[in-house]
């Protein structure tokens, strides 16, 4: 694999001091901020959430094979209205359809972990507020008589796969207007997804094969898979958020960041493991927050790594690239998109306690352009769904399919 220059946490710190804790932009939210980064660290608040609707949209289905694309399926991808359970965190029922035979090829649930939000202007001027929600979903792929031969059948092997990326709801902001959305959902290969010892479905599934449900995909503003290299950078606008601590169903303020830095470091393929295609960059992501617990330490995270490249191992934060919407003629423009995996280090000063956690999200680039809080467009957004105390003890399996949801992070880089 080539390897590219570290960020030092040093560097990172001095370039982000002033600007991670700088004013926001002029530019407000239409329909109101989220009420979760307001007052004092941790306190209770209730969030300020729209009611998501339904969504019912064209669809690209995306099969890599060794890490190149090689074969798509029109589909319609449908979300059920999402259903809130604890504060930030909603379920929604999925259904992906096969639009050449009218054939359903997948059906689950999916739980979306709300983020943040922020303000965006399409064309013509039109302004837009988009909610980000990290989606984990666990798929069932559904044979029946007439079922087309598709890329997606390697699913039957197991009574569900687990899918993850990212939802928005993107709302105009004209009086009456409604939703529009954007979403990519993917699994990875056995090295990534179903790997002996710490999998809930270990064994030989997909080899060389990974999946994403891409929406939306029109002739207007086509889906195009691609390998792009993964960007990075210092954060100048993020937070972490505890979903479960003693207050929980009642929301907590988010502990805003006060450095952080996602440094990519390799690239390559790891289904097979190939310095090529670069479907995969390796980063190293660090964070500090700003509310010092009863010892005087913030919060904090760093990605880690583990024996990589052996079967058991982690490392740091895989950004598998899935490729890029075509133009800025709809929503949501000429945005490309990552989904992110991988095993973090968490010192939660809410919590409190040390914890190894795994995450997974999304990291999206471009679009349309940004107004509001910060005038940058690369968001990367990651929900936990694995964490142990760091003392332990250690619980198995470890991935494989949903799990309760502690923190979330978000981070914007330039």
């Amino acid at each position: 694999m080539t390897h590219r220059t570290l960020v030092t946490l040093a560097a990172a710190a001095t370039l982000v001091a002033g600007a991670a804790l700088a004013p926001r932009a002029e530019a407000q939210l239409c329909f109101g901020d989220d009420n979760l980064s307001n007052g004092q660290c941790w306190q209770p608040t209730q969030a300020n959430l729209p009611q998501f609707p339904g969504i019912a949209l064209p669809g690209l289905g995306v099969c890599w094979k060794g890490c190149d694309p090689n074969q798509k399926e029109e589909i319609k991808v449908e979300f059920s209205p999402p259903v809130q359970t604890v504060c930030s965190e909603y379920v929604s029922d999925v259904r992906v359809t096969h639009v050449p035979s009218g054939v359903l090829l997948l059906i689950g649930k999916a739980v979306l972990n709300y983020t943040r939000t922020w303000g965006e202007v399409g064309p013509n001027n039109v302004q837009y507020q988009v909610w980000r929600m990290v989606a984990k979903a666990d798929l069932t792929h559904v044979v029946t008589p007439g079922t087309p031969p598709t890329c997606y059948a390697p699913l039957a092997a197991y009574p569900s796969t687990f899918f993850y990326g990212y939802v928005d709801y993107a709302r105009r902001c004209n009086a009456g207007a409604g939703f529009e959305n954007s979403l990519v959902l993917w699994t990875g290969c056995d090295f990534l997804q179903h790997r002996p010892g710490i999998s809930d479905f270990p064994g030989v599934a997909l080899p060389d094969l990974s999946m994403a449900v891409v929406a939306p995909h029109t002739n207007a503003n086509p889906f195009v898979p691609m390998n792009l290299p993964a960007p990075g950078g210092v954060n100048v606008d993020g937070a972490i958020r505890n979903l479960q601590n003693p207050l929980a169903p009642v929301c907590t303020t988010n502990e805003r960041l006060g450095q952080g830095a996602i440094a990519p470091i390799a690239a390559g393929c790891l289904c097979p493991l190939s310095p090529v295609p670069t479907q995969q960059t390796l980063s190293v992501v660090t964070g500090v927050g700003t509310c010092p617990d009863a010892t005087g330490l913030p919060s904090s995270f760093a990605s880690q790594t583990i024996g990589f490249p052996n079967i058991l191992s982690t490392f740091h934060m895989v950004q598998t690239s899935i490729g890029t919407w075509s133009t800025m003629a709809s929503y949501p423009g000429q945005e490309a998109a990552w989904v992110n995996e991988g095993l973090f280090r968490t010192h939660d000063s809410c919590g409190p306690g040390d914890f190894f956690e795994f995450y997974y999200g999304s990291t999206t680039a471009k679009g349309y352009p940004v107004l509001h809080p910060v005038a940058l467009s690369v968001f990367t957004d990651l929900a936990d769904n694995w964490t142990v105390p760091l003392a332990g003890p250690y619980t198995f399996p470890l991935i494989g399919s949903i799990r309760t949801t502690d923190r979330v992070i978000f981070m914007t880089t330039p």
